[in-house]
């Protein structure tokens, strides 16, 4: 490497020539300059002419001495321009200073996870939340590491980085969900640590659906399996009342599990609250089969259901409400016959009284299996499996699967789950779909489709849109139709056929049945819409008659 500098140390401004590593001198003049106490080297794209020197501290013949000046003006441009760049972003850093008593930070995109954690916040999120949104912050410094962008610092993303990501995202065939809350974070955490004065290239970033790609609803339970999934649950001191509630208030999952006493008011029927997610104020109805779950809680104060209240708190708590709700589907709705010839399983409560009684009988006081059973027993009724005892307590699972044969044995009734591999396959068959374009399955059958259920009954039996909004707390009408009613094909056409004019549906043919008969004669004989209904009765004497003549 040739030097113009007679000094190493000095590197205020120089002018290079370098050597391959076959000793070969490279065609460009490279010069180095000092800004703000950095060192930066660039390549002049100034070819260099004639004979140069053995050193640059001496001259070479006339033509590389004049390709030598053109890189001298070329490096002390560069070296102004710098300079002059240098010194307006440092005024302009002092006038922001000055102005918001703020100083400028440049953030770097291997410290986004850390800050984000940080963050002060009106509720702790859990730790597998900040876990995804450290992975998701991850993956985005990874992509702009790339030579093609190699960016370190936030302020380094261009707006041409963030499209360029979102339709990476799009092509690895994550969900709509998944890239619109990545961008989202993306979007926030740029806003947050971003120099002041500085664009977010996420500002205006567009999210659409993917290209030839459907949303995936949620489908909503019929009556009939709604009143399935009532009785399955009722055993389930913990799963029954969360059901029911869900199911009659159409609040979200997180909602029912944090409602308070002060909340209810069973005199007057009705829930008063606020809705976590949009803080929107709810004035919900209390009906029949909530009112005896909340007559049965006989609470006063503090959460009305506190284990769940406890358990919405944690992901592994979280998993638990998720893994049982659906296993709780798959009861209700699979059409198979557990084959285990086992029997019945035992109510919860049932199952905890008798077992402790077994524990008592069968080991003795105070000794480290009456503790380790007693542990076993109450953690399994409380919806933990087999490896969350094991991970927790450190007893093996094998001991574990024996402690609890051994209760059933005693008692003579049955408290394990059965097959939970097996009954997890079926309940993700029944609760989820898979999509060719989507990397995971879709859940269409969990907490929120009680929701989603809520929503379309209430709209389908004529509830006006503005009390269901009032009840639910949606701000718009677009979005509930769009996501919450979603009648099933026949209960649309059924109640079609009851609104539109028989002109049209051509059920004046139809010969009704000699129940529905007896049904509007109930009506008429107690006097509730004596001329409506008197009509509905000639029109089925009518039609009966008819199809008697033919």
């Amino acid at each position: 490497m040739f030097c113009h500098d007679e000094e190493e140390g000095d590197i205020s401004v120089s002018l290079r020539l370098k050597k391959d590593r076959n000793g070969k001198v490279r065609p460009n003049f490279y010069g180095r300059y000092m800004v703000d106490s950095k060192v930066v080297e660039v390549n002049l794209g100034v070819e260099w002419k004639g004979v140069p020197p053995e050193n640059l501290r001496t001259e070479g013949n006339s033509d590389f001495e004049r390709s030598r000046d053109r890189a001298q003006a070329v490096l002390d441009n560069m070296q102004s321009e710098a300079m002059r760049k240098g010194r307006a972003e440092h005024l302009t850093e002092k006038l922001i200073e000055s102005k918001t008593g703020r100083k400028i930070q440049y953030t770097r995109l291997a410290e986004l996870g850390d800050l984000w954690e940080k963050l002060p916040r009106g509720r702790k999120p859990g730790a597998q939340h900040l876990k995804t949104c450290r992975s998701r912050f991850e993956r985005f410094q990874a992509f702009m590491e790339a030579p093609s962008r190699s960016a370190e610092f936030l302020h380094e993303v261009t707006e041409a980085d963030a499209n360029e990501y979102l339709n990476q995202l799009r092509e690895e065939g994550r969900a709509d969900e998944t890239v619109k809350q990545t961008v989202n974070l993306l979007r926030g955490a740029f806003q947050r640590f971003l120099p002041v004065g500085v664009a977010n290239p996420f500002r205006a970033l567009v999210l659409r659906g993917g290209a030839g790609r459907e949303t995936v609803h949620r489908v909503p339970f019929t009556p009939e399996e709604l009143q399935k999934l009532f009785d399955v649950s009722e055993p389930d001191e913990i799963f029954h009342p969360l059901i029911v509630c869900a199911a009659c208030t159409g609040m979200r999952r997180g909602d029912v599990c944090r409602l308070r006493w002060a909340d209810v008011d069973l005199k007057a029927g009705v829930i008063n609250c606020k809705a976590g997610k949009t803080s929107e104020q709810l004035e919900i109805p209390i009906f029949g089969p909530l009112q005896n779950v909340l007559q049965s809680a006989k609470g006063e104060r503090g959460f009305v259901f506190p284990a769940a209240a406890k358990m919405i708190e944690t992901d592994a708590g979280r998993r638990k409400l998720t893994r049982g709700f659906k296993r709780l589907v798959e009861m209700a709705l699979s059409d198979t016959e557990e084959t285990e010839g086992a029997a019945e399983l035992l109510p919860t409560s049932t199952a905890r009284k008798r077992g402790l009684k077994a524990i008592e009988k069968i080991t003795r006081e105070g000794s480290t299996r009456q503790e380790r059973m007693t542990t076993v027993l109450k953690e399994y009724l409380a919806g933990a499996s087999y490896r969350e005892i094991e991970e927790q307590h450190g007893y093996r699972r094998g001991q574990i699967s024996e402690d609890l044969q051994t209760i059933e044995a005693e008692i003579g009734g049955r408290i394990r789950r059965v097959s939970p591999v097996a009954t997890r396959k079926r309940a993700t068959h029944l609760t989820n779909v898979v999509s060719e374009d989507r990397m995971q399955s879709s859940s269409i059958r969990d907490w929120h489709a009680l929701r989603v259920t809520f929503v379309t009954i209430a709209l389908s039996a004529g509830v006006p849109m503005e009390l269901v909004r009032r009840i639910t707390g949606h701000k718009t009408v677009d979005i509930v139709l769009k996501h919450y009613f979603r009648p099933d094909r026949e209960h649309f056409k059924a109640v079609m056929v009851e609104k539109m004019p028989a002109v049209l549906t051509g059920q004046h043919e139809v010969v009704d049945s000699e129940e529905e008969l007896k049904q509007v004669a109930a009506k008429i004989a107690a006097g509730r819409d004596f001329e409506k209904n008197l009509e509905i009765m000639k029109r089925l004497l009518g039609s009966k008659q008819d199809g008697v003549a033919k």
